[in-house]
């Protein structure tokens, strides 16, 4: 099974070009391939293809909400506060490898980092993406209302 595309086979590698990712994160950003993907969500995330058709008794609904709203820094095009915030309320070293799922087929690895300095461009998709850690199973589930919900697999 093939782990990665290339960021031109995607179908959302236009989220990295406004604002324009700097080279050197862009060469950390990997998407995966479908069938990957969908492995690694199957097992990691939910049965339900997008979380908003997975059941409202699933793990991922469970997540602590925490007092913070993105959507006025993404829309002021200002990544500094909400990545402060982020590494503040998590417990992700910043060179962890995560993966930023949109859903079931689509999602990408990369390490915190560089999610942390391009998260602008990651949540063009807002319609409930969840960064994942896997080792630990940390959660960060993003909702198209700004808001940011935080926590552990149980």
């Amino acid at each position: 099974m093939q782990k990665y595309i290339s960021i031109s086979e995607c179908g959302y590698g236009w989220f990295f070009e406004d604002p324009p990712v700097p080279k050197e994160d862009l060469t950390q950003i990997f998407p995966l391939s479908e069938d990957y993907c969908a492995t690694l969500w199957t097992r990691n995330i939910s049965n339900a293809r997008h979380l908003q058709l997975a059941k409202k008794d699933e793990w991922v609904w469970k997540l602590k909400k925490i007092d913070y709203n993105f959507f006025d820094d993404w829309n002021n095009n200002t990544t500094t506060e909400f990545a402060d915030f982020l590494r503040k309320h998590s417990i992700i070293s910043t060179n962890d490898t995560i993966i930023y799922f949109m859903m079931r087929e689509a999602a990408i690895e990369t390490k915190f980092e560089v999610f942390l300095r391009n998260w602008i461009n990651f949540l063009y998709e807002d319609e409930a993406p969840i960064l994942f850690e896997v080792s630990t199973g940390f959660s960060i589930r993003f909702s198209s209302t700004g808001d940011v919900y935080c926590g552990i697999k149980a």
